[in-house]
């Protein structure tokens, strides 16, 4: 009887850390997928797809705004941003839509999530309404210990380096607005060394707005949207009903803010949110298509477009490939196993 009651412990304590662990076990997608956020349904949900557009599912069905969706470097699992708290905040959740947790203990308004390399922690803009802060935070994902490494937001960390680009401005304005918006002023990009803290500023001189970067994935170049004051002409420029955001387009520069080359062209629909597919060979991107807002894809080698979705507004694409992984398989892109005991 001894002996069998051990046995059924031993059942249960299996059991027990199985259903703690689902996360584990999660699967990466087999085959290249995009991220992205609709509204196709009347509330913004997460779904995937597939490169071309095909295959599109939601993976959220919730009543709350899901949003900002980004893979591990692994693809077994999606951090993104909701308000089923009532605060906007960080959740993470398996390839498959499964298995859904908020990050932090403590629910604080966080948003755009990025991870780093090795999948150990991430950043994030951590925006504090009361006092109008808004500033790049760094986590581990194992303690979820926060530290705050640079005022500003939009982080995006580089796939091979310790250094994390972000969008600066010296004002910041959080807004209400049930999406994260936040009112800035003149804005460039700074880059921020995760372990040192040591910042330096792209030079862009003709440039009094950018947005979105968006790190190559070998690290060299970053791709932006951004209005390129240069450009415009003059009598365009001082027309008194002219709005300077219909001026916005895409960029891609090297790393160090030089050879800035426009990839989409300023058109008045808003092109923003450039992503890089793993292989480096093309970008997604959101601009408006009407009274919508819909994701394209441009081939690099021609600057070729095509759009890839049609029902909704679309917004915020991620794209991961496991090919990318199998080509040059690193041992930092698994992600941690913190899940064992945190579920």
């Amino acid at each position: 009887m001894r002996n069998k009651g051990l046995f059924m412990l031993s059942v249960f304590t299996i059991a027990v850390l199985y259903a703690n662990v689902p996360s584990v076990f999660a699967a990466a997608p087999t085959t290249p997928k995009i991220v992205f956020t609709s509204n196709r349904d009347g509330n913004a949900e997460i779904y995937v797809m597939n490169p071309d557009g095909s295959g599109q599912v939601n993976l959220t069905h919730h009543r709350a705004a899901d949003f900002d969706p980004v893979w591990s470097p692994s693809g077994e699992q999606i951090l993104f941003v909701s308000d089923r708290n009532k605060t906007l905040d960080i959740y993470l959740m398996d390839a498959d839509g499964r298995n859904v947790r908020q990050l932090f203990l403590k629910t604080l308004r966080r948003q755009h999530p990025t991870w780093s390399p090795n999948g150990k922690k991430i950043a994030y803009t951590h925006v504090d309404v009361l006092r109008g802060d808004v500033g790049i935070y760094v986590a581990s994902i194992n303690d979820r210990v926060e530290k705050r490494i640079a005022s500003g937001m939009s982080p995006m960390w580089a796939p091979d380096t310790s250094e994390i680009a972000y969008i600066y401005s010296d004002l910041f304005i959080p807004l209400n607005d049930g999406f994260g918006g936040i009112e800035l002023q003149k804005t460039n990009i700074q880059i921020v060394d995760s372990r040192t803290h040591a910042k330096k500023e792209l030079a862009l001189p003709d440039f009094p707005f950018v947005f979105n970067p968006a790190w190559s994935p070998d690290s060299t170049k970053i791709a932006f949207s951004g209005i390129d004051i240069s450009a415009i002409p003059l009598p365009v420029l001082l027309q008194d009903d002219h709005n300077i955001f219909d001026e916005k387009a895409i960029y891609l520069m090297n790393r160090d803010g030089t050879a800035v080359k426009q990839i989409i062209e300023a058109d008045g629909e808003n092109p923003s949110d450039p992503t890089w597919s793993p292989s480096g060979d093309a970008l997604v991107y959101q601009r408006q298509v009407g009274k919508d807002t819909q994701l394209f894809k441009v081939t690099l080698a021609n600057n070729i477009s095509e759009q890839i979705t049609h029902n909704g507004s679309n917004t915020g694409a991620d794209w991961f490939d496991p090919a990318a992984l199998s080509v040059s398989p690193q041992p930092k892109f698994l992600t941690t196993m913190w899940s064992q005991l945190k579920k």
